[in-house]
């Protein structure tokens, strides 16, 4: 329990250091190619979209339309 508790821990706190460093490769005014689901991406998304606008263009893929 203890080392499923602490890999959930890691892994929150590297999913929020990706967005903290890489939302600054995000530019105003830019458009954004996303392909399915990330918890990764959606945050490094949401935390550039604190302070920049963009465009974000999601593909849909298939055959569960997880995109």
């Amino acid at each position: 329990m203890r080392r499923g508790e602490r890999f959930a821990d890691m892994s929150l706190n590297a999913r929020v250091k990706i967005a903290e460093l890489g939302h600054s490769f995000i530019q105003d005014d830019c458009t954004l190619l996303v392909h399915g689901v990330s918890r990764v991406v959606t945050g490094l998304i949401l935390k550039a979209a604190e302070s920049k606008h963009f465009n974000l263009i999601i593909t849909e893929s298939r055959p569960d339309a997880a995109g």
